[in-house]
């Protein structure tokens, strides 16, 4: 389901291809912008989203704004693990491009992380990413990721690029941090308050990448659990 900011109801799926115009239209989509759709078993190409299956999907074109999308099982009850992916299906305009995505989840025990995934194209790409706990006081979500730390890996090799545990711990980084929330538009303030204190132990750093594939995994200091944000934003 997708929302905007105002908690409309946009658009929705339930089996991405039980329509065969719209799944061409998908299918064509998931090539155009290197979605997954296939991987390779036993020296095999395997569909991963065969004809039939029950995975969802949408293509929309959206006005400039701020999106929610939500996942969730059609089966009352029903639980398990999943992904939300959001691909610029139109990377040939310039008056609008994806600058941020986020994901709001629970972090339920140390081996059960939140994993943001995202492809950087050209030769580099600054990003900001921030992973955030005590930072969601201020909008009553409970109950809170104390400690939160994120690290960045290389996706194909696996490699760790860099990490972050208490963003606020050197005065400097600190400073340059804050005028990347400015510049980046990430949320700093919230009925006059600032939701990220010097002293907070949320995480977030800036780096530049080269071209490729990442992944940004939050995990809960000192064993830590709750529920966090992960954003990664679009550093200009």
């Amino acid at each position: 389901e997708l929302y905007d900011v105002a908690g409309k109801l946009l658009a929705h799926n339930d089996n991405w291809a039980d329509d065969s115009a719209t799944a061409t239209l998908l299918a064509q989509s998931f090539s155009e912008t290197g979605a997954f759709d296939q991987m390779t078993l036993a020296g095999k190409a395997v569909d991963t989203w065969p004809l039939g299956s029950k995975d969802a999907a949408i293509l929309i074109i959206l006005p400039a704004g701020n999106y929610t999308a939500h996942i969730k099982s059609k089966t009352t009850g029903q639980s398990g693990t999943a992904m939300v992916e959001v691909y610029d299906a139109d990377q040939s305009k310039t008056d609008s491009t994806l600058v941020n995505i986020s994901t709001l989840c629970d972090v339920k025990s140390p081996d059960a992380n939140i994993v943001a995934g995202f492809i950087t194209k050209g030769n580099l790409r600054r990003v900001l990413i921030r992973g955030g706990g005590p930072a969601l006081a201020s909008f009553g979500v409970t109950p809170l990721l104390a400690n939160p730390a994120v690290l960045l890996q290389d996706a194909k090799t696996g490699l760790d690029i860099s990490s972050n545990d208490d963003w606020g711990t050197d005065a400097a980084v600190r400073t340059a941090l804050r005028a990347a929330f400015v510049s980046t538009g990430a949320f700093d303030f919230y009925n006059g308050a600032t939701l990220w204190a010097d002293n907070s132990k949320d995480s977030a750093f800036t780096i530049t990448l080269t071209g490729g594939a990442y992944t940004a995994t939050l995990s809960g200091s000192n064993t830590t659990t709750g529920r966090a944000i992960i954003e990664i934003y679009d550093h200009p």
